[in-house]
């Protein structure tokens, strides 16, 4: 089970352009994992979202929530050291903020991550790569519209800090496809 916080910029390419997105979220994940070692999770969300107008001159505000499931696998290569894979699947819809306007935002997103962690201790560190194809539409702006991810692949770094044996923080940075962080509170059993 975990409880996690986002801040992530992403661009979005639309007929008419690119627009910036920027996201602040909050995260609710449970999950269970079998005896082979994958993990099979869901999580439920909500996102507070700006998306620019397609001058760049203002922006709209979106409240959206989501339906997140994934599969995660973890292969040790020895005792400090797992390479590890993630495969996750979201479905999102939102709403403009403003009560005058009816706008609407809807998008399916598929993600894969790839990363070695290495252990030490009480500290986790994971550098991984990251992909990430987002399919969308708005409907009720000025013009509506499809879209897709600017640019699919990305990397980052996360760090884990144990606090105990199956509970831990985890801060995680991102770069390419969406710029920011997670901040993560995680309870494995």
């Amino acid at each position: 089970m975990s409880v996690e916080f986002a801040n992530l910029d992403t661009d979005w390419k639309f007929s008419d352009g690119t627009r910036s997105v920027r996201t602040n979220s909050l995260i609710l994940k449970i999950e269970e994992r079998s005896e082979i070692g994958l993990t099979v999770g869901a999580g439920v969300g909500y996102h507070w979202l700006r998306l620019d107008d397609q001058n760049g001159s203002g922006s709209t505000k979106f409240d959206a929530q989501n339906l997140q499931l994934y599969l995660r696998h973890e292969l040790a290569l020895s005792e400090a050291v797992k390479l590890e894979g993630a495969l996750n699947f979201a479905w999102y819809t939102g709403e403009d903020t403003n009560a005058d306007d009816s706008a609407d935002i809807d998008w399916s997103q598929v993600g894969a991550d790839l990363g070695v962690n290495y252990r030490f201790g009480n500290l986790g560190i994971t550098p991984f790569v990251s992909y990430i194809d987002v399919d969308g539409d708005t409907s009720g702006l000025d013009d509506d519209d499809s879209f897709e991810m600017d640019e699919s692949f990305g990397q980052g770094v996360r760090f884990d800090i144990f606090v105990e044996s199956t509970g831990f923080i985890s801060l995680e940075l991102r770069a390419g496809n969406q710029t920011g962080g997670y901040l993560a509170f995680v309870q494995r059993y």
